[in-house]
């Protein structure tokens, strides 16, 4: 026994224990050495939010190019009432019926109608009055065009007018739709000129043909 503890006592004086002792970090003389190394400029400092914020005056904002403008817009709006009028007209004029047979054919266009003169009213100036007596007309007929209401025949009688309605309705706004848009009136005129040729044409054919059939019938004789 005293052999060993002579033994471990002689181990104990050879082992380097200042080496094995972890001592705890000096961690302010870490801090002071960081803060001078950042005093010093040799570091940049992390940026903070706040030099990130943008000032709105420096900013390059480009207004839209390919925004649709006011004349566009409400001759889109027109094309589309005219888009459910029409129809609705055609409808109307057979009773809201196909074959005789009672259908849905005319419901759907009433509300159609009615949303789009609703939104027409805030960009048409003067013309605001037109697109609210639609929207009211589109709205008061509503119950009338059903299937149901077809069927029972209770206003057999009413239809023929109603689409006169919607025929007026529909000529107002394609005339609107003209006074708005040039490209639109010289596409008409171009049309119509065609049919004027195409017309005058088909006269010339048929006054050729009559002068050549006079002209054989002479000769027979």
């Amino acid at each position: 026994m005293g052999i060993l503890t002579d033994l471990v006592v002689v181990l104990a004086q050879k082992v380097p224990w200042e080496k094995l002792i972890v001592k705890e970090p000096d961690y302010m003389t870490h801090l002071d050495k960081l803060q001078q190394i950042v005093m010093s400029g040799q570091v940049t400092p992390p940026i903070t939010p706040a030099s990130h914020s943008i000032s709105v005056e420096n900013l390059d904002i480009q207004p839209v190019q390919d925004q649709v403008n006011e004349r566009e817009l409400i001759l889109y709006q027109q094309k589309e009432l005219l888009k459910q009028l029409i129809p609705l007209e055609m409808h109307l004029a057979q009773g809201c019926k196909i074959a005789g047979k009672a259908c849905d054919c005319c419901a759907k266009h009433p509300l159609a109608i009615e949303s789009l003169a609703e939104e027409t009213v805030p960009m048409a100036g003067s013309n605001a009055g037109l697109y609210r007596d639609l929207a009211e007309w589109a709205r008061g007929i509503g119950e009338m065009t059903s299937a149901q209401a077809s069927e029972s025949g209770q206003y057999d009688k009413e239809y023929p007018l109603l689409a006169q309605q919607a025929r007026q309705f529909r000529k107002v706004i394609s005339q609107e739709m003209l006074r708005n848009s040039p490209e639109l009136r010289e596409a008409v005129r171009r049309q119509a000129m065609a049919n004027i040729d195409e017309e005058l044409n088909g006269q010339q054919e048929m006054e050729g043909m009559e002068t050549r059939e006079t002209s054989d019938n002479i000769k027979e004789l």
